[in-house]
């Protein structure tokens, strides 16, 4: 099965954002479960099922990319809309957690946010439903345009057990870096919306990868340039006015602990 490009971008070097939503992520056992997440972040930029979606326009392969850091959001409202979500995410760009969007079709480094939600947390409102019964998707990527003009590519994921969020935070990582405004491929086009399109693009990358287990040669500048961006975990409490860190610690660089601070953006 060949899958034509019809001209959308996609991501050809993902620096990764992850960013874990909801009051329970700051006991021990959540916390575990996050580090276990950013473990399998790193592992996965650096596996050879990478090396698979080159043949979508990613630039490296196996070690491309970059981990860059994780963020803690406790004080989320217990039930999100798509609305509500968009607005959170814009008010953590202006204060500088996330990253500001970037254009796309000019840009090879995207920011991507994967966003995990705990068991308290879900999604209901704005056509999008998770982490709730009877909810259809266990996850799923999307984007909005920002104060910058730009979109911001992100996925959500539902709560669930390491082996299932792992797998499924899998997919939608694939899905988003290949095709992340559902524009880049036919399927988008000729199927009637994005979840029988992303089941073909998942069957097609994983037909790939048993095909392809030593991947094309790969372009160094992606992994060169990013290899060490390292990470920064921060937890935040939303507030009427504005983003406040409450934890931050320090950035890993190059083998050393730098000291971080993290100011208010009034």
């Amino acid at each position: 099965m060949q899958v034509p490009w019809v001209g959308g971008p996609v991501v050809r070097c993902p620096l990764l954002y992850n960013s874990f939503w909801g009051p329970s992520w700051g006991d021990a056992t959540h916390q575990a479960l996050a580090n276990q997440i950013n473990q399998f972040t790193q592992d996965l930029l650096a596996s050879n099922f990478q090396n698979t979606l080159t043949q979508y326009g990613e630039l490296t392969g196996a070690h491309g990319g970059a981990f860059i850091r994780a963020s803690f959001l406790a004080g989320v409202p217990a039930t999100l809309t798509v609305s509500s979500y968009e607005q959170i995410i814009q008010q953590f760009i202006t204060a500088g957690v996330f990253p500001q969007p970037v254009d796309l079709n000019a840009s090879v480094s995207v920011p991507m946010l994967m966003i995990y939600l705990d068991e308290h947390t879900v999604i209901n409102g704005g056509g999008r439903q998770l982490n709730i019964p009877g909810a259809g998707d266990l996850a799923y990527h999307d984007s909005f345009v920002t104060a910058n003009g730009q979109p911001c590519i992100y996925s959500f994921m539902a709560f669930l057990p390491l082996n299932e969020v792992t797998w499924v935070a899998r997919h939608e990582f694939a899905e988003a870096i290949t095709d992340p405004l559902y524009n880049a491929w036919t399927p988008d086009h000729l199927l009637p919306g994005p979840s029988l399109s992303a089941l073909q693009h998942t069957v097609e990358i994983f037909r790939a990868f048993a095909r392809e287990l030593r991947g094309p040669r790969r372009q160094p500048g992606c992994r060169q340039q990013h290899r060490r961006a390292g990470f920064t975990r921060v937890q935040w409490r939303l507030t009427s006015r504005a983003a406040i860190p409450l934890l931050a610690f320090g950035r890993r660089e190059t083998g050393g602990i730098q000291a971080l601070r993290l100011h208010r953006r009034r």
